[in-house]
């Protein structure tokens, strides 16, 4: 079948999420058609589109191509969402004869705000939207629920908004790992990427050297196994990343996001901060990364950071601590930040 996907922002992050989760999957496709946030995708019929769209954090939309004379329209309101296209008013007046041919009192709405639904508004207003993209016509039939992200971040017992991880970002990076079983987060601080872990039935391992970190990832972890009546397990312990070995002999994914140096609000710092940030940090990665190595089993999911200064931008050569921890890069992706530039890395031992 052919569908489009629709990515938000961080286009490139969330295409290689798409074949990561694909691939992990054993699921075929071919990409026939690129043009900015919009991919057009040849995919086996064994892809759950449903299953995709929560565990996604990259992808909003996903739509069927479809002919106008298939469509069976069950409720009588609907929105054509125009992603640059020269056909709306064709298709417009196609859809509007189809209609009166059925007999079917079909009333077109409009987007509240642009030419096309956001998600936020598909899950409020609940209409039937149809996708005008080039010269194709689709049906959306999974929409990413932005609603449900928020309402689990206020239900959320313990949090921290200024330094936690996004759900987006949370769903992306376990994409990324293709863990099938568990994954560790050894700087977990309030468990967002392990409350992720849990809701797709993997076992959360975690650590911080934060106390109060730990139990508050413990009790967020408690409230979203008890609240969704999840069979996960979970292990999280307070102590050192670079030390992990102490507390897990084997694991198998890591996904974290470590300690980035102090919260900075703005743009550009002093050339000589930033180099005393990078040499601390390229210190607690190279150990924390020696060690995980000898532990994990598949891929380690990790971040680091650049530093804007008025002299260009400085950043971790993380080159030589893969060669000491004997792991090697499959794909490095830019996620830009206001403040701190980040790249995520996807290893694999050498």
């Amino acid at each position: 079948m052919d569908l489009l996907f629709i990515f938000g922002k961080d286009k490139e992050l969330s295409l290689i999420e798409f074949e990561s989760y694909c691939n992990a999957n054993k699921i075929e496709y071919t990409i026939k058609e690129q043009e900015q946030e919009i991919i057009l995708v040849k995919i086996s019929k064994s892809f759950n589109y449903n299953k995709y769209i929560k565990k996604s954090g990259g992808t909003i939309k996903i739509a069927k191509i479809t002919n106008i004379k298939d469509i069976d329209l069950e409720t009588n309101k609907y929105v054509i969402s125009a992603y640059n296209t020269k056909n709306y008013e064709k298709f417009k007046q196609e859809l509007k004869e189809h209609f009166k041919k059925n007999k079917t009192k079909a009333i077109i709405k409009k987007p509240k705000r642009g030419n096309y639904m956001m998600p936020s508004e598909y899950h409020k207003r609940k209409l039937t939207e149809f996708i005008a993209w080039k010269e194709y016509f689709a049906q959306t039939i999974a929409v990413s629920d932005v609603l449900q992200n928020e309402q689990l971040e206020k239900q959320r017992p313990k949090n921290d908004f200024i330094r936690m991880m996004s759900i987006r970002m949370a769903k992306i990076l376990i994409n990324l790992s293709q863990a099938k079983k568990e994954i560790l987060d050894p700087f977990c601080g309030y468990g967002v990427l392990l409350e992720q872990a849990a809701l797709n039935n993997l076992n959360a391992l975690g650590m911080d050297k934060n106390p109060r970190a730990v139990e508050s990832t413990k009790t967020n972890l408690k409230h979203i196994i008890k609240s969704k009546n999840l069979k996960t397990k979970y292990k999280i312990y307070p102590g050192d990343a670079r030390k992990a070995n102490d507390y897990f002999k084997k694991v198998e994914c890591v996904v974290t996001e470590p300690y980035l140096g102090p919260y900075i609000k703005r743009k550009n710092i002093p050339v000589s901060e930033a180099k005393t940030l990078i040499k601390s940090l390229t210190l607690l990665y190279s150990r924390t990364l020696i060690t995980l190595s000898k532990i994990v089993q598949k891929r380690i999911i990790f971040i680091t950071p650049s530093f804007q200064t008025k002299e260009g931008e400085i950043e971790i050569d993380i080159n030589q601590i893969l060669k000491q921890a004997k792991l090697k890069p499959i794909k490095s992706i830019d996620y830009p930040a206001r403040f701190i530039k980040r790249k995520i890395w996807i290893l694999e031992k050498a």
